[in-house]
């Protein structure tokens, strides 16, 4: 079976080399982006069984991103995108999970990297039966 594609979107070093070494240690293929307009260039692409996409980021934010994808859908279809943000508040999480269509929205500062990591398996096992 062919392993899984995960992109993630990042601009601290520091975290997008941990989530990637992590996803990489399940057996995931990570690619990444550190700002908003190399995102776009890879979402717009397509493929990717999951996403996870910081709000946070220089150039277009997140929440753009996702709002010109809307408009300007990818050449192949993409999985889930998951907002994994520092930006908390009831209005952004509504905002990311109404408006935009992400399919979950996770506070970083709420969660270890391994329930993250966790996390992703899940999405990516009751996606990947799509």
């Amino acid at each position: 079976m062919k392993s899984k594609q995960i992109l993630v979107v990042e601009d601290d070093a520091t975290l997008r080399d941990l989530y990637a070494e992590l996803l990489r240690n399940e057996g995931y293929v990570v690619d990444t982006a550190i700002d908003g307009g190399e995102a776009l260039k890879k979402m717009r692409f397509g493929g990717w069984d999951l996403i996870l996409l910081d709000i946070m980021i220089p150039g277009i934010d997140g929440f753009d991103v996702m709002n010109v994808l809307k408009d300007t859908p990818p050449s192949q279809p993409n999985g889930p995108v998951v907002y994994l943000t520092n930006l908390g508040g009831e209005d952004n999480i509504e905002k990311g999970l109404e408006k935009h269509g992400v399919k979950a929205y996770w506070v970083k500062s709420e969660l270890t990297p391994g329930q993250i990591i966790q996390r992703v398996k899940g999405l990516i096992a009751e996606y990947g039966k799509l």
